[in-house]
């Protein structure tokens, strides 16, 4: 009998732990699937300042390197933005939560990757723009 319940209690443990755990990757799992798609919402507000950025610079000057450059770089943010758009899928489903989980972190991996494209030629955009 005395074995029975410590069998038991160590069962109800051992439940009551995975439960936790379970509970504790879900957790993990919203907020940063979340925090993902906060960054997509914050980047794709920027869009229009992107597109904006590339047509005064193509008005400056369309024949120069520094140019060229600074369209290609504005013009790899935007295609950086729309191929992680294409890849993802919001409503990722696993085999398990620890796969789900490294899903959406990587993919918050990759949207932060794409926020710094954007900063840096938001950036030298703007420091090319006000050069000339």
């Amino acid at each position: 009998m005395k074995t029975q319940i410590i069998t038991m209690l160590l069962i109800i443990i051992v439940a009551c732990t995975n439960n936790t755990n379970t509970s504790n990757i879900t957790t993990e799992i919203i907020k940063t699937k979340n925090q993902t798609i906060e960054k997509h919402d914050l980047l794709m507000a920027r869009m229009r300042e992107l597109r904006s950025l590339k047509k005064e610079v193509l008005k400056k000057d369309s024949l120069s390197e520094s140019t060229n450059n600074i369209i290609a770089e504005l013009d790899l943010a935007d295609k950086a933005m729309w191929d992680w758009m294409h890849q993802f899928k919001v409503n990722y489903e696993a085999e398990n939560d620890s796969l789900k989980f490294i899903y959406f972190q990587a993919n918050l991996t990759k949207i932060n990757n794409v926020k710094l494209l954007f900063d840096s030629a938001i950036v030298h955009s703007k420091q090319y723009l006000n050069q000339r």
